[in-house]
């Protein structure tokens, strides 16, 4: 077959076609509700920027095989998923008109039999518990950056390079969802649902409530509950460790995982179905993910790592 879709396509790697597919996604929706759209080319500035950057990337990394070609795209991962969120700002809340800040409320009062979850968390907040969990929250990003790290220093280059698919194909579609049931949490209590307080600062010890700030000043949509991209990632990350074999990752992250979950509920930025299709979403990447990458790797083969190689354990069913 001629013309450049070929080549192309022996160009991308997994995490590659992850960027790409994600970026055409959105590009499509803005194009879809543009006239909803506030500034249209803040959207399509970054993400068709982004969508060119990967495919120029694929292109320079072509025929480099381990580590040279695996290297470059965790890196173009870490650096440009953040503002990948943050760009959401600018369509998710215009595309789709409803909110589920209601809805999202009724199923946790449906679950916890009239009672809400979030106002039952609240009886025992307590000022050094909360600064903790802050810590805990804030250092988010953190968990993957552990994984690939420990990975690197265990020359795991394989893992390294299904982590970052893992990785990335399980935040892409926590970002997704957004597009689904968009929603606040509450700790803004828009609609009201929540004790008048809940929108107020948490009282910690240090600095909590400055952290707290911070992350509100700095994360520009706030339509980013459900699913939980916080539960999804950290426990895809840590079932990432177990099933590649990495002992030590697994314990690095385990109890800042369990934390980082529980102060989802705990410091109101979630409801608990949001935690709950979290875990629904890391079920889903880590039962297909690693078929679609050995898939993609098959299709595109000057693309990075191998589909085997110093492990295999992802391959499998979890």
């Amino acid at each position: 077959m001629s013309g450049p879709l070929p080549p192309l396509r022996r160009d991308l790697a997994p995490t590659d076609r992850v960027h790409a597919l994600f970026y055409a996604f959105v590009l499509t929706v803005a194009t879809l509700r543009v006239a909803a759209l506030p500034e249209p080319w803040k959207p399509y500035l970054w993400y068709g920027g982004a969508l060119g950057a990967t495919l120029l990337l694929a292109r320079l990394l072509r025929g480099r095989r381990g580590l040279s070609g695996i290297l470059p795209r965790a890196i173009f991962t870490i650096a440009v998923a953040p503002f990948s969120f943050l760009m959401l700002s600018f369509v998710v809340p215009y595309a789709n008109p409803f909110h589920g800040e209601r809805l999202l409320y009724d199923v946790d009062n449906l679950l916890f039999l009239g009672a809400n979850p979030n106002v039952l968390l609240d009886a025992i907040a307590w000022p050094p518990l909360t600064e903790l969990l802050t810590l805990v929250y804030s250092a988010y990003y953190g968990i993957p950056l552990v994984l690939l790290v420990v990975f690197l220093a265990q020359r795991r280059h394989d893992a390294v390079a299904r982590g970052t698919f893992l990785v990335l194909l399980c935040l892409y579609g926590s970002y997704l969802g957004y597009f689904v049931i968009p929603a606040t949490g509450p700790n803004l209590n828009r609609a009201g649902l929540y004790p008048a307080h809940f929108a107020d600062p948490m009282p910690g010890v240090w600095f909590a409530e400055r952290i707290r700030a911070s992350l509100l000043e700095a994360e520009w949509i706030k339509h980013d509950c459900w699913p939980s991209g916080h539960t999804a990632l950290s426990w895809t990350c840590l079932l990432v460790a177990k099933r590649e074999g990495s002992h030590l990752a697994f314990r690095i992250l385990l109890v800042p995982v369990v934390l980082l979950i529980f102060s989802t509920m705990y410091l109101r930025y979630h409801y608990v179905i949001d935690v709950i299709c979290g875990f629904g979403l890391a079920w889903l990447v880590l039962r297909f993910g690693p078929r679609l990458y050995d898939r993609w790797v098959g299709t595109g083969g000057d693309a990075g790592a191998g589909a085997h190689g110093d492990s295999a354990r992802t391959a499998e069913g979890p």
